[in-house]
C-alpha cells in the first residue's frame, strides 16, 4: 500500500511524497466518513442507551 521503488537500497523523498499524500488522504476521507456517520447516529445511539426519556423528564426526575 505505501511500498515505492527503491533503487540501491535508497529512496527518494520525492518519490514517496505521491504515494503517502494519496495515503493519507484515503485514511482522512475514511475518517471523516465515520465522523459523519457518528454524527448522524449519535442521537439514536443515546435513545438506545437512556431508553425514550426526554431530557426534561430526567431532569424532572433527578431532582
Amino acid at each position: 500500500m505505501t511500498t515505492v521503488p527503491s533503487s540501491n537500497g535508497a529512496v527518494d523523498a520525492l518519490q514517496t511524497l505521491p504515494v503517502y499524500s494519496k495515503v493519507f488522504l484515503e485514511i482522512g476521507l475514511a475518517a471523516a466518513v465515520m465522523a459523519g456517520l457518528m454524527l448522524l447516529t449519535a442521537p439514536l445511539l443515546a435513545r438506545m442507551i437512556n431508553g425514550d426519556e426526554t431530557i426534561a423528564e430526567q431532569t424532572a426526575t433527578a431532582h
